[in-house]
Parts: structure tokens; C-alpha cells; sequence
């Protein structure tokens, strides 16, 4: 891991600098190219969340189940009514988990992991504008001191990290390795948190529901509870299986 990432640090380092030089010593167009390109390819390793350029990163659930995931929480409305269906279809789903919701509402954080749900780390301050550019120190102390909050509060390390908005960056990787953590993304989501219309984020969903799919849902929308529903019914007349309890 640690070498791999030297040499995609390098590349890009050599790249950079090279096109630079190219670009001063009498060649600006074949400089500007390089460089041009070399900025893509960083942009899309970071803005794109199934992106594996700058290292491994879960993006179907290798098992053949249906994989509920939850973003942003916990939330003290939403979060216990998705709770209360979960527990009802005996279906396990992991919880992506904000650090700073986490210290404010522990009794949520020790619910879901008692009724046996997977908690994952979701960053201390969900900073979804600025995590893509965040520097390593900022990007460690985001992770780091979600883990303590969660591990104080289960008692359990996570082992799966969601960066905000799926935004990773070169950094992420070494810090997650350092924890012992892998990286998931998703392949079906419905967009819940640009709409409150449940209707318009199901026909979304729907299409994309698959033996593997790792669904991403926000426990803090008004419309969890229901698309969690709808997921249940239809997966299972589809003859899905979930992850149970």
C-alpha cells in the first residue's frame, strides 16, 4: 500500500512538475497538454466515488445480498423509525456515522450497534466542500477522531470509511490503512438529499436494485424510513437477499 502510493505520488509529482518545465523551456503547448491532463486525472480520482486510482475502494457488495447503507447520522427522528423497520425484517445495514452526531447523540450510536448493525465512519465534521482538498493532517484527524468517539462508544473499531459526498483523495488511502479501514462507495443511490419527493428518489433507486447492490440512503431525510420500506418489499419479491440480523 505504502509503496504503491509512493509511486502514484511520484507520478503525479513528476508529471506536475515536468509539465511545467516543458512548458518555460520552449514547448508550452505539449506543457500545457501534460499538465491539462495530469489535473483530470487527479480531479476524477477524487471527484468521482468508484473511482480506484489512487487505491482499492468497495463498490458492489461481494456478497450476493442487497447492502442497506446509511449516511450522515445519527439523527434522533429518523434515525430510530429506520431502526424500527430494520429490526422488524431482521436486516443488517451499516451506518456511516458522523463524529460530531455521534458525541452529541451516543444513546442512538450504542442503539444501532446493539440491534446489530455494522458502523462505519463517516469523517468528524462531514466537511463535504473542503474533504476532497483536505491536507493529510486534516484528513487524519477527521477519521481519527471519529474512530475514538465510536470505538469509546461500542467499544469496536469501524472497519469501513465513507469519505463526504464519496470525495476521496490521494491521502485517504495510507490513513485508512493505517486504521485497519477499507473504503465504500455505493453503485445505486436515488439522490435523497437534493428532493423531499420519495416518489421521484424510488423511480431512481429502483432500476438500479441489484443482488450486489450497496444502496446509499440518509438517515437524516424525512424519506428514509419510507425508501427503506420500499426497498424491503420490492427486493424480496425480487427474491434478494439482505444481510440479517
Amino acid at each position: 500500500m505504502k509503496l504503491s502510493l509512493l509511486i502514484r505520488f511520484c507520478a503525479f509529482a513528476f508529471l506536475l512538475i515536468g509539465s511545467f518545465f516543458l512548458f518555460f523551456s520552449g514547448y508550452p503547448i505539449l506543457g500545457a497538454t501534460i499538465h491539462f491532463v495530469t489535473l483530470s486525472l487527479w480531479l476524477w480520482g477524487t471527484l468521482r466515488p468508484s473511482s480506484k486510482l489512487f487505491g482499492k475502494i468497495i463498490t458492489d457488495n461481494p456478497s450476493p445480498e442487497v447492502l442497506l447503507t446509511f449516511d450522515d447520522g445519527p439523527d434522533p427522528i429518523h434515525t430510530p423509525q429506520v431502526l424500527r423497520i430494520l429490526k422488524k425484517h431482521q436486516i443488517q445495514a451499516i451506518f456511516f456515522l458522523i463524529g460530531e452526531k455521534s458525541e452529541q447523540y451516543p444513546d442512538l450510536v450504542q442503539q444501532i450497534y446493539a440491534d446489530g448493525h455494522i458502523i462505519g465512519n463517516h469523517t468528524w465534521s462531514h466537511p463535504a466542500k473542503t474533504f476532497w482538498i483536505s491536507s493529510p493532517w486534516k484528513t487524519f484527524a477527521e477519521i481519527s477522531k471519529t474512530q475514538r468517539i465510536l470505538k469509546h462508544l461500542t467499544g469496536v473499531s469501524p472497519l469501513y470509511f465513507r469519505a463526504p459526498v464519496g470525495h476521496s483523495h490521494l491521502f485517504t488511502h495510507p490513513i485508512l490503512a493505517h486504521f485497519k479501514m477499507k473504503l465504500m462507495a455505493w453503485n445505486c443511490r436515488g439522490f435523497d438529499t437534493q428532493t423531499s419527493d420519495a416518489d421521484l428518489i424510488w423511480k431512481r433507486l429502483k432500476p438500479k436494485i441489484n443482488p450486489q447492490a450497496i444502496i446509499l440512503l440518509h438517515d437524516t431525510r424525512a424519506t428514509s424510513p419510507e425508501l427503506t420500506s420500499k426497498i424491503i418489499q420490492f427486493a424480496r419479491r425480487e427474491k434478494f437477499q439482505f444481510p440479517s440480523l
